[in-house]
Order: structure tokens, then sequence, then C-alpha cells
């Protein structure tokens, strides 16, 4: 064998090693809180202090004393926080501390801009090699759809009687899937189970110290149509969601029937300017309309740069619709009605009614990106309207999946350390060739392993063992 033939076979090998050196690099994942500070490329005293006003907002989670908005459950979560402004004077753009002008974050809307950078920083922080729950800790839980529940029955007696168990099973993942990048969670794992299952996995969650994760997955999602108070606004005190009992009509005095109002906010952001408004209101908080009036719903736009959905109601939605924009309309003698459009509890859009609308259909405006309306029209399409049963839930600790990840290591490098051992005590030179060439096969199978985006388990780092001895 040549000189150059050699050369050829130690230089793809040196590449390879490379590259799969580079895949699976760092192995370990870096504390969020750690890692973040150390991105800042610009203003780092500006946010050294945001850093501390974050970590103060995690320390105070527990504290029944402090105000909901000006705590926060995880570092992330505090940085979400601070850019929306919860709790505090003003919101915050973090993507001038992490990106220059030419590595602009192209989205116009600041909250959803935060979004992207918090999501890169995040995914960027974690180990190339992603482990499972038993190495990392988290919570598991198995959820089932009852499509025999009350408002999932009305449906099949409707136009969505052809929806079938699988489709419901995607639509339930596509909505849990956007509540769960709410939450920051790296690398979790969604996937259905069977005909009417769904299995959640979020690494690094506990259930325990956050009870509330696996409600706020499984809450379905609930579109309805509501009045808007014609002359009363919220004061910059009102919190989001407060409760206030309003008089629906108060040029009528004591005679005007009483209802109960919540304070919900209209985050209007213009896609040329980026200019953001933000518009409050007192919405009523029984709904006059719910998603049932909806038959179809599809994404749009008419310039590619604004989106909206367009809605098309049942024949008694239509109807339905049309006595409500006319109650609306009605009452326009002294102000012009409104009607709030709201999506879990969200305001979307509160459009100006001055006429009834007996049509066949309306559209949803908003803050959309293309693949929100989309996943949004996929949604209307099939609501989570029907109950998701919890069936089981395990939760790994972090002390038992640190324990977990210790043992592992220690019986995997005592099952090498042996083999090595055998290796060149009985081959000596032969040996040593060997267990460089065992190293290249790890190095390669990890690298490879992480570029695919498997996850390492328990049983996994006993395969690669295996693997090792075989080889």
């Amino acid at each position: 064998m040549t000189s150059r033939t050699w050369f050829w076979k130690i230089a793809v090998s040196l590449v390879a090693l490379a590259v799969a050196w580079f895949e699976f690099h760092p192995i370990a994942p870096i504390p969020l809180d750690q890692f973040v500070p150390a991105q800042v490329i610009a203003q780092k005293p500006e946010f050294d202090k945001l850093h501390a006003e974050a970590l103060e907002r995690v320390k105070r989670y527990k504290d029944t004393a402090v105000p909901a908005d000006q705590k926060s459950v995880s570092y992330y979560q505090a940085l979400r926080d601070i850019g929306e402004g919860r709790g505090r004077a003003a919101a915050v753009d973090f993507r001038p501390f992490f990106f220059t002008e030419a590595q602009i974050v192209r989205e116009p809307d600041q909250t959803k801009r935060n979004g992207i950078v918090l999501k890169q920083l995040m995914v960027a922080s974690q180990g190339r090699l992603k482990l499972g729950l038993d190495l990392q800790g988290g919570v598991s839980f198995t959820l089932k759809v009852d499509p025999t529940g009350a408002e999932s029955g009305e449906k099949a007696a409707g136009d969505k009687s052809n929806v079938s168990h699988a489709e419901m099973v995607n639509q339930a993942l596509q909505v849990m899937e956007q509540r769960v990048n709410q939450f920051g969670v790296a690398e979790p794992v969604l996937r259905p189970v069977g005909d009417l299952s769904l299995e959640v996995q979020l690494p690094g969650e506990d259930a325990a110290n956050n009870p509330d994760v696996i409600d706020a997955l499984k809450k379905p999602a609930k579109l309805e149509f509501r009045q808007v108070h014609r002359t009363e606004r919220p004061s910059e005190t009102d919190r989001e969601h407060a409760l206030r009992s309003l008089s629906v009509d108060p040029m009528l005095g004591a005679d005007s029937a009483i209802s109960t109002y919540e304070v919900l906010t209209l985050r209007d952001v213009d896609n040329r300017t980026g200019e953001v408004r933000m518009n409050r209101y007192f919405v009523k908080k029984a709904a006059d309309a719910t998603g049932k009036i909806i038959k179809a719903a599809s994404g749009r736009s008419d310039d590619g740069i604004s989106f909206y959905v367009d809605m098309k109601f049942t024949d008694e939605g239509s109807k339905k619709f049309g006595d409500l924009t006319a109650k609306i309309a009605e009452g326009n003698s002294r102000s012009v009605g409104q009607l709030a459009i709201v999506l879990d509890g969200k305001l979307q859009s509160a459009p100006t009614v001055r006429e009834a609308i007996r049509s066949t259909g309306a559209t949803i405006t908003g803050n959309f990106s293309r693949e929100e309306v989309i996943n949004l029209a996929n949604v209307l399409n099939n609501p989570l309207e029907f109950p998701l049963i919890t069936q089981d839930v395990t939760s790994v600790g972090p002390t038992l999946a640190k324990d977990a990840q210790g043992k592992s290591v220690t019986a995997s490098l005592v099952a090498v350390g042996l083999v090595i051992f055998f290796m060149v005590g009985f081959y000596v030179w032969g040996g040593f060739i060997a267990v460089a060439g065992m190293v290249l096969n790890l190095t390669m199978m990890l690298g490879a392993m992480a570029y695919f985006g498997a996850t390492i388990t328990l049983p996994g780092v006993a395969a690669l063992v295996l693997t090792l001895g075989m080889a």
C-alpha cells in the first residue's frame, strides 16, 4: 500500500473524527442562567441588571406575598416576562444584546422577536446529545382523548362527524406543541400512542414544583365571540383578566342590566414599521358564541405580509353570528360597538360592528405569521372541545436522574476499561490499534446520534457499551 493511500485514509479519518466531535460537543447542557450572560455581545452592564432582575423573580416564585406578575417559575420564563414588561415599567427588546445588525432577527413584533431570541439561546445551551427522562429528570404523562365528551358529542351530530380519532390526536398534539414552547422546555417529546392517546415528555420539568403544567397543556383551545363594553375602558392599574361588574348601558342608569366584564389587552403591531400599540378593553366574561359555529377555517394573506384566518360558518352559526352583530349594531346610536374575538382567553381582535353581518363567514386578524394562521386555522377546524383525560403521570426527580447518570458513567468506564486492559494485555501493539479504532468508532457513533437528534437513555448507554465490547 502506497504512502499516498495511507495519507488519504488518515486524512478522511481525521476529517470524519473532527466532524463527529463538532456534532456532539459540548456533551453536557449548560444552565441557562449561566449560558445567557456569556452570549451577550453589546450593552453588557444593562443586561447584567436584567439578569439580576430575572434571578430575583425566580427566587421570589414561592413567596405568596409577591404579586404574580413580579415573579417567575424559571429563568427562561423570567426573561420572557421581563421582555413583555410584566410587573415592570417597560418591556425590553433582547435582540440588541445578542445579535448585530447583520444578524438581525427580522420579526417586527417585539414579543415574538424576544421569543425567537430566547428559544435560540435555550437550544444553544443544551448539550448536543439529548438525554432522556431517566438521565435528565422531568415529567412524562399520557393523555387520552375522550370523543364521547359533551361538546364533542355535539360536534359529532353536526358537520364534523367525519373527524377520525387520528385527526383528533394530531390536532391535540399541534395545540400542545405551541403551549410547550411557551414553557421554554428544551427538546420536549410529543407523540401519539395507540388510537386515542398521546404521550408528552418534558425533560427538566418538575410536576411537584409546577403542578399546573399538565392542566395548562390539556386545557381545550377555546374560541369565543364576546361583546366589548361601549364606553368604559380599563385604567392603567387594572390588571389583565381582572373582573369588574359594569352597567351594560350607562345611559339607562339604574334601569340598565349589570354584567361581569374582564380586562383584556389587544396587542396591535404594524408589520411594516414594527410600531406596537396596546389597546385595553372591558370584555364580557360570558361568550355570546363559541367555535362551534365554525364550519371551516383557512389561513390567508392578501399582500404576503399580513396574514389572517378566514372562517366559514355553519348554517346555524351564520344565523347566530348575524343575530349577535345585529344586537351590537342596535346600540350604535351613541357609540359604535365592538365584537371581541377571544382564543384561549387571549384577545385576538376587536373589530367594530356598524351593522348586522348576516354572511356565511368572518375573519380573524392579528399579529399572525404565516405558520401561525395555518396552525390557528387547523385548530379552529378541529378545536379541542373534547376532554383530555390524564391516564398516567411519571416524574423523575433531578437527584434520581443525576444518580442514574453517575452510575451509568461509572459502569460504562469500568466496562470499557476492562475491555481496553484485556486488548492491550493480550495483543499488545495490536491491542493499542484496536483500542484506537474503538475510540474512533465511539466518537463517530456519538456524532451520528447527535446529528440525527437521537435521545440517550439508560438502555442506550448499555447498548453503546455492548457495541464497544463486540467491536
